[in-house]
């Protein structure tokens, strides 16, 4: 019981975690119609920002960190996922196909399905890490997969003209 508690928290919070970087993603693309694939290095740069301020300052202000658009959303994300993923070169290449997962299944633009898909990707990585460590890369694109084959347009996302 003890086992599916702990994940259950833990996916949750990676769920939270995505939904702040797919997010900003989301917003880029949504209004500018601009695929920005550097959207995972902000997120490890927000790591390392907040890892660095935090050890310099003791009252760090967040709210001077979420002034601006769709990449201080991805570099808050950063900042608040510092402490559980810990920031290490490629942690951009690692976030960067979560978001781009989150943001294909809930629909292009969409923040519901941003915040949806987040936490679908969230249970689905952290419980198949959990029990097929072996799949859990390729358990992560089969909801992806799904929706795209029944809804091309994502969960919650508009058909494009």
């Amino acid at each position: 019981m003890q086992f599916w508690i702990i994940q259950g928290l833990n996916s949750l919070s990676l769920g939270a975690l995505l939904f702040l970087l797919a997010s900003g993603f989301s917003l880029i693309f949504g209004l500018m119609r601009l695929a920005n694939l550097t959207h995972g290095a902000f997120f490890m740069l927000g790591t390392y920002f907040g890892a660095t301020a935090l050890r310099q300052w003791s009252g760090l202000n967040i709210w001077v960190t979420a002034l601006g658009a769709g990449i201080a959303v991805a570099a808050l994300g950063g900042v608040l996922g510092g402490p559980i993923l810990s920031a290490y070169p490629g942690l951009d290449a690692d976030m960067l196909p979560l978001a781009l997962i989150v943001v294909i299944l809930g629909g292009i633009g969409s923040l519901l399905g941003a915040f949806v898909g987040s936490f679908i990707i969230g249970f689905i990585y952290t419980f198949g890490t959990a029990l097929f460590p072996e799949l859990a890369y390729i358990i992560l694109f089969l909801p992806m997969i799904v929706v795209i084959a029944f809804r091309p347009q994502g969960l919650f996302g508009r058909v494009g003209a």
